[in-house]
């Protein structure tokens, strides 16, 4: 299997990989248990996704804003790209972030398991990561968390998901965890590319020549807007 890398794109050159929980905290675990109960309980009303397991409903409240211990990621190098200049103004640098899942879980978990699977898939039941709760069960509020991050693979159960070519890294006590972990190697498995402000717009005026644009990575008709809004304007200004 090819090993490909993942990226991530931030609006801001500044900005840490740090999950929105933790952007956001304060907050204990008890808290992210409370967040997810209220959620699991009132998103089937409001959703026709088909979802399976805790993970997949930890992937969702991710990618519709709510307060995780989730950082997206992307196999797509210029849905990375998209992600870093979609709305940026041209006052700062952008940046992707490029990231070796396949090392992260061998270094978090020790040589021989450099493998990035499905949580929740039964089939990985067995598997070495289970052995450290990096989800526990919303009925343990007081469980003691990893330190450290891991990546996973989401299972595309969701359009959107699928549309971006999602990935995770799930990290765990250490607010900064995942800086922690490829700090310690002198050949760097996590790098940040920097995006000129002034390279922003012309950018993302490529990227949507080349297909890539609000409806490619947010399938809807508001998406589908912001596309025609974004190339009208762009027409009227040349």
């Amino acid at each position: 299997m090819a090993i490909l890398p993942w990226f991530r794109g931030h609006k801001s050159a500044d900005w840490q990989l740090v999950p929105k929980f933790y952007r956001e905290g304060p907050y204990g675990f008890e808290t992210e248990c409370e967040i997810r109960e209220e959620f699991i309980n009132h998103a089937p009303a409001l959703s026709d996704i088909k979802v399976s397991n805790e993970w997949e409903w930890y992937f969702l409240m991710q990618h519709y804003g709510a307060p995780t211990r989730l950082l997206d990621w992307t196999d797509g190098a210029l849905f990375g790209l998209y992600f870093a200049v979609r709305k940026n103004m041209e006052m700062c640098d952008a940046a992707v972030w490029v990231l070796d899942p396949w090392w992260l879980n061998d270094r978090v978990f020790g040589a021989g398991y450099d493998q990035v699977i499905c949580p929740g898939d039964p089939a990985y039941e067995g598997a070495r990561w289970r052995e450290h709760k990096w989800l526990p069960p919303r009925t343990k509020p007081r469980a003691k968390l990893p330190k450290a991050p891991i990546a996973v693979f989401p299972g595309h159960f969701d359009k959107r998901v699928g549309a971006q070519r999602s990935s995770f890294t799930v990290h765990g006590a250490d607010r900064d965890g995942l800086l922690s972990v490829a700090r310690a190697p002198r050949r760097p498995h996590l790098v940040k590319i920097i995006i000129p402000a002034r390279s922003a717009r012309q950018m993302k005026r490529a990227l949507d020549t080349c297909g890539i644009d609000e409806t490619t990575v947010f399938p809807n008709l508001d998406a589908l807007i912001r596309v025609v809004e974004f190339r009208w304007k762009h027409q009227r200004d040349e």
